[in-house]
């Protein structure tokens, strides 16, 4: 599979769906592997997928989720609307490609895990009992409801 052009992976990329590729198993994993790496790419191209990591709590964010998201331990603020606020500030040192390459290669994780947990972190949700945002990758772990 080393000899198929990283141009037809990046397009096969582009058209397989992530519930097809998920459910894909081959015995050598080459080609999934080499799909999931470049859905990870595509994913990452888009400038509102960008991930930045926090210089206080070191917690990745998109700039999107960068208002809603709470930073336990940076600066407190009162905000336009009279709430205490505290922002996410962006580590200017951190590259998020060197972080995935490095991840890879330290604890040996697959691309289909690496896709994943990327993509957990540019989802939020709101909890419904406090109101206060999550990532998808802290599923069940409200700070008020522990």
């Amino acid at each position: 599979m080393g000899c198929i052009n990283s141009q037809i992976i990046r397009d096969m990329a582009r058209k397989v769906s992530l519930d097809r590729l998920n459910v894909l198993k081959e015995r050598k994993d080459k080609l999934v592997s080499r799909l999931f790496m470049k859905k990870l790419e595509l994913l990452l191209e888009k400038e509102r997928n960008y991930l930045y990591k926090c210089a206080y709590c070191s917690k990745l964010f998109t700039m999107s989720q960068r208002k809603v998201l709470h930073c336990a331990k940076a600066r407190s603020y009162i905000d336009c609307n009279g709430e205490i606020r505290q922002k996410h500030v962006i580590d200017k040192s951190w590259d998020l490609k060197k972080f995935v390459t490095h991840v890879r290669e330290t604890y040996r994780i697959s691309w289909r895990e690496i896709y994943w947990k990327v993509w957990s972190f540019l989802y939020v949700f709101r909890c419904e009992r406090c109101g206060v945002f999550h990532h998808i990758s802290e599923l069940g772990n409200c700070r008020v409801h522990k």
